[in-house]
């Protein structure tokens, strides 16, 4: 029998440093997960669905997490339960906290809403912090969704993520399948900057097989642009979170990848589009690291063709070199360190 110590062990995702463009300034983040899954394709907490974004592993995880823990899906009060014991363990781990991520494997305002709604009451009665971050899908973002969680919420500010991707309908909407329009998008967008909600956009490079190099590269720097743009077609968003697309442990790109016929984007091909994106846009890109839960079997290498293990094993010197380059960044945002390592 699992014990309450092992089942909150799994649902803290860390504290990180993080740039807060709301104070312009650096503050402490902390992550919690909730078990609760990806219903977004209509299907009900802990169900596989058919077509899942082939990129991302965690709707699996938290059905594994399900299965192995409770042998099936979870019942809403005992998610409730679960998620007050992971924030206190969270915060008792993180004195300080000022943001606090919930992330639940899909999107958090289709979580029925009295969960929404005990998960925000518990953050008010136990977590003093100035921010809450949160993910959904675009046609989830509304007034009807979003109200009643900024009511409950008070003073403590919102963020929303989006998983964007790519500004490519077809790649978007088709390869990936992340399903959602740009009228969806645009209209998710307009609906947080009426409630003075931070909004931002997940940008992907190389998300997917069959993208050349510069193909690629173009896509990324295009996207970023759609996403955090003051263009008359831009989504207009106030952040953009951009990482190269990974392998994660199994799935559609995970079969490509063993296949051969996908590999991760290059470092190289990162550093030109955070360097375009620090030079246009400043600290509003963020460069998200190379990591996942579960842990990603390949990520970006210069010189290894089928990419490197999430933890660098046997990554080359010149590897290593660039990882630092890209953590350093994410520690300052100092697009000057933001240089090619020497070969």
């Amino acid at each position: 029998m699992s014990s309450d110590l092992e089942r909150i062990q799994a649902l803290q995702g860390g504290t990180r440093r993080w740039y807060y463009i709301s104070e312009e300034r650096f503050v402490t983040a902390t992550t919690v997960f909730i078990p609760f899954g990806c219903p977004d394709w209509g299907a009900p907490g802990g169900v596989r669905k058919p077509q899942l974004c082939p990129f991302c592993n965690l709707p699996d995880a938290a059905i594994d997490y399900q299965r192995k823990f409770y042998g099936g899906p979870i019942p809403l009060k005992e998610h409730v339960r679960l998620f007050r014991l992971t924030l206190q363990a969270a915060l008792e781990s993180a004195p300080g906290t000022h943001t606090l991520n919930i992330f639940n494997a899909g999107s958090f305002l289709y979580m029925p809403f009295e969960l929404q709604e005990e998960v925000v009451r518990a953050v008010r009665e136990m977590a003093d912090v100035r921010r809450l971050v949160i993910e959904s899908r675009a046609n989830f973002i509304n007034p009807e969704r979003v109200d009643p969680l900024l009511e409950f919420l008070e003073t403590v500010a919102l963020t929303i993520r989006v998983g964007v991707e790519t500004k490519e309908h077809h790649l978007r909407t088709k390869v990936l399948p992340k399903g959602q329009s740009v009228e969806q998008l645009v209209a998710a967008g307009a609906c947080m900057r009426q409630r003075g909600v931070t909004s931002g956009g997940y940008v992907l490079l190389k998300p997917a097989p069959g993208l050349n190099c510069h193909e690629a590269i173009a896509e990324a720097k295009a996207t970023i642009e759609w996403v955090v743009g003051s263009e008359n077609d831009s989504l207009g968003m106030d952040e953009a979170y951009f990482c190269a697309a990974c392998v994660p442990p199994k799935g559609r790109l995970f079969e490509a990848w063993q296949a051969g016929t996908f590999q991760p984007a290059t470092l190289s091909m990162v550093l030109e589009v955070i360097r375009f994106a620090a030079e246009r846009f400043g600290r509003r890109v963020h460069l998200l690291p190379f990591t996942d839960v579960p842990p990603f079997v390949a990520i970006p290498s210069n010189q290894v063709a089928q990419a490197i293990p999430e933890d660098l094993t046997g990554a080359p010197g010149s590897d290593l070199a660039f990882h630092a380059v890209f953590e350093k960044y994410r520690q300052t945002m100092d697009k000057a360190v933001l240089v090619a390592p020497a070969e």
